[in-house]
């Protein structure tokens, strides 16, 4: 009798609640995670949702996704209800893994946090439930069409274009994300909906208010490629605000009506005719700075300029109107205006050494770079593994080998074996602890600042790792450094946890499994920092900043005319404002790469870059290479060949690449420019979630690449409220700067892209 009075009880509890819950409740409804529910791991995007509640309601919104590790990250935002009003409420977070969920919470802002409403999301697939969002690999490209861009299969169908071209570039769309807006006011004011986007089409309306225009600008600048298709609406887009930051005195745009095609069946590598009766309607292009990508009788057809640390891709021609959107090569047009590339095939050299290492992306290496900590020693793999073998070897054959034949003894197993394991316990405590550091926190940071010479555009990417000796809980902030950089408004930094693109343990791409008793830290509502940010003892938390942001001044005072294939003429200099000297600067253009010469200049020359202080790139101590030798450690040597081969002959001896080269100089270079050194055929390793940072294309858009190291960092770090002074921390600095053509007459764009 009692347990059925104590089952009715519980039950009527249940319903109780369960009733005020249902009357407080806030209802959770049109989730969308990014633009259209799909975003990249790792990616910040923005969490959209709409709240409606039956009375007057304020409180919070808690947004709570799994870390690469497992441990629970989550993010708040405020909000005030009234009552059957509804609001949106959006907030930006980052996805850890490909197969991950998404909790919601409404809480009330009472003290105690009661939650009044929730909402469970998971991006995982099965055979009986779809995902509610996708979550892809950094490898995959997404598109944004706004307008009306053909998405056409008229290249699979046409009888008249090679079989290997179809399935090339069907094999490249279908792994395409596209997203498409028909109207121009669906596109996002905001900077943080365009973060997954590897390329922007804008075909056909082009009504941008100044916001969209802002915040696609700063995507293009942050490293996005925007491919712009003018065509027969050149008086529009003069008028759009777009032409404000596209158009200037060095380049403009015309109407004209175009004759000449041909050059684009060159460019998409299609043997597709174009069926054109009488001339075009489209504009040319022309100006004093970028390439031409397709030329014509009539003028530049399709032309590529750089702007900030992206690149914009003007299109003469309307690719939603005859003849282009009804071409059967109109696929690989495309395929071809977004710089998409068939991947290589590793070989079994590669595959060999990924097996060796781990590693199969350039930013795993740099990733693992930053974690490292000089103070405290490593234990090889191979090395406890030898150590593991010893153990059983001890356990197994010579402890039965000892008391069976030696001591003749067997029973005697019941005190070698305890002994042998206690043993091998407190050998294995004295070398976990041999050289580790027992500190409570070390801190190493690692910042890139990339910043454009002509704007003062500034994108920064920093890297703050914590080595902690004991369990402990720490609240990390950072802010920018405003003493020291000049900032036309002072930047806000973020932070948020940093990961490996890898299968391994704590990499974004490991399947999701059981996780049990994660530990979860709070991301501040402006992801300036992280409260309670938990680091197991003796292990590294590593955690990556960034903002964008604009340097007041001008930062870069540069002459740099091009006078040969990437070679300047003799006048040719530059000098900076930056606060404090350059070193171990390189300078990059078009193939060649110019550096600071001990050799030539002597121990005692100046090989620093000084504020203020010219750098004459025909002086005594400077000297250049071909670019690609330079990646690759090319050398030439004389080898005498066989007798009656008859005399000698020069051959070439290239470097491997060693994936376990933590030089963050040496990675910064080769992650600038890895198409340069041969790409993943050189390399071994995949070059996706750092894909931004490959700076080859600027190099031959009228843009040199500066690179060096500075002792002052842009970002502060914080633990608490107190201002940190890392005991390890390295600044590089990536300067873009224009690049005059002393070669061509100005009027036309001077270069064809080969």
């Amino acid at each position: 009798m009692w347990r059925l009075t104590g089952l009715l009880t519980c039950l009527l509890c249940f319903l109780t609640g369960a009733a005020a819950f249902a009357e407080d409740s806030v209802e959770i409804s049109q989730v969308r995670v990014g633009l259209d529910n799909s975003t990249k791991v790792s990616v910040p995007t923005s969490v959209s949702l709409q709240l409606t509640s039956p009375s007057d309601f304020t409180g919070e919104v808690w947004f709570a996704t799994p870390d690469p590790q497992g441990n629970v990250a989550n993010v708040k935002a405020a909000v005030k209800l009234k009552a059957g009003e509804p609001q949106t409420v959006e907030q930006v977070v980052s996805f850890g893994r490909l197969s991950t969920s998404l909790v919601i919470e409404v809480r009330k802002d009472d003290g105690k946090g009661e939650v009044v409403g929730r909402r469970r999301l998971s991006s995982a697939r099965t055979d009986l439930i779809d995902p509610d969002f996708e979550v892809s690999r950094l490898d995959r490209r997404y598109w944004l069409s706004v307008g009306t861009l053909p998405a056409s299969s008229l290249a699979t169908d046409s009888a008249k274009v090679e079989s290997s071209e179809r399935a090339s570039v069907e094999s490249l769309l279908k792994a395409v994300h596209r997203t498409d807006i028909r109207q121009t006011a669906d596109f996002p004011t905001k900077p943080e909906l365009l973060g997954m986007l590897d390329t922007v089409f804008v075909v056909g309306d082009m009504g941008f208010s100044d916001r969209q225009s802002a915040a696609l600008e700063q995507w293009v600048q942050s490293g996005g490629h925007l491919v712009m298709s003018v065509g027969s609406r050149a008086a529009e887009f003069s008028s759009s605000p777009l032409s404000k930051w596209m158009l200037n005195s060095n380049r403009t745009i015309r109407s004209a009506n175009i004759g000449d095609l041909e050059g684009l069946k060159s460019f998409a590598t299609t043997q597709a005719p174009i069926l054109i009766g009488m001339r075009v309607s489209g504009a040319l292009l022309s100006g004093s700075d970028g390439t031409v990508i397709v030329p014509s009788i009539d003028g530049a057809i399709v032309s590529q300029f750089a702007h900030g640390f992206g690149h914009v891709t003007l299109v003469g021609l309307d690719l939603d109107r005859k003849p282009l959107n009804v071409w059967r090569g109109l696929d690989s047009l495309l395929v071809a205006l977004a710089g998409l590339k068939v991947q290589e095939v590793a070989g079994a050299q590669n595959y060999d050494r990924l097996s060796r290492t781990g590693i199969t992306d350039l930013a795993s290496q740099l990733h693992l770079a930053v974690s490292r900590f000089p103070e405290v020693s490593e234990h090889s793999a191979y090395g406890v593994l030898g150590l593991i073998l010893v153990y059983l070897m001890v356990v197994g054959p010579l402890d039965y080998f000892f008391v069976h034949r030696v001591l003749k003894r067997p029973s005697l197993t019941w005190v070698s074996f305890p002994f042998v394991v206690l043993l091998a316990v407190a050998l294995a405590t004295f070398t976990a602890n041999a050289g580790l550091s027992n500190n409570l926190l070390t801190l190493r940071q690692t910042e890139v600042l990339d910043i454009d010479g002509q704007t003062g555009f500034v994108r920064s990417t920093g890297w703050l790792s914590a080595y902690s000796g004991t369990n402990s809980r720490q609240s990390v902030s950072v802010a920018a450094n405003t003493k020291e950089f000049n900032w036309k408004t002072a930047p806000k930094p973020s932070l948020n946890w940093s990961a490996t693109p890898e299968e391994n343990f704590g990499g974004m791409y490991r399947a999701a499994g059981l996780e049990i008793g994660k530990l979860q830290y709070d991301l501040l509502s402006d992801h300036s920092g992280i409260s309670n940010l938990p680091i197991t003892i003796r292990s590294t938390q590593t955690l990556r900043s960034g903002f964008v942001g604009t340097l007041d001044g001008q930062v870069i005072t540069s002459r740099l005319r091009r006078a040969g294939a990437g070679a300047f003429d003799g006048e040719s200099s530059l000098s900076h404002s930056l606060p404090g000297p350059i070193d171990d600067w390189l300078l990059v253009y078009s193939g060649r790469i110019y550096f600071h010469s001990v050799a030539d200049a002597g121990a005692d020359g100046q090989s620093a870059i000084v504020p203020g202080k010219k750098l004459f790139l025909n002086a005594t101590g400077v000297r250049n290479r071909e670019l690609r030798t330079f990646q690759t450690g090319t050398s030439y040597r004389n080898r005498v060949l066989k007798k009656g081969e008859g005399g000698d002959e020069n051959v070439h001896v290239q470097l491997k690449y060693d994936p376990a080269n933590f030089n963050i100089h040496d990675l910064l270079r080769m992650i600038s420019f890895h198409e340069a050194a041969g790409g993943r055929s050189y390399t071994g390793l995949n070059h996706a979630a750092l894909q931004g940072f490959e700076l080859g294309d600027l190099i031959d858009l009228d843009r040199a690449v500066l690179l060096g190291r500075i002792q002052v960092p842009a970002t502060q770090v914080l633990l608490g409220d107190e201002t940190q002074q890392p005991p390890v921390r390295e600044t590089f600095v990536r300067i873009l700067i224009p690049v005059d053509d002393s070669e061509f007459v100005a009027g036309a764009i001077p270069k064809f892209k080969e």
